[in-house]
């Protein structure tokens, strides 16, 4: 991710590759960020 993202600053980077790399940093992002919620919900609540 960060070679391509790297690529994408490069003046010679078109615009699709920049919105390729949007589309596939924002789903990577979100489900980063759910799956560190379910841990921390998983480590914090009280087991049943």
């Amino acid at each position: 991710m960060l070679q391509w993202y790297f690529h994408c600053q490069e003046r010679e980077a078109g615009q699709g590759m920049q919105l390729a790399f949007v589309a596939t940093l924002v789903p990577l992002t979100l489900f980063m960020a759910i799956g560190i919620f379910a841990a921390t919900m998983g480590m914090w609540l009280p087991r049943m």
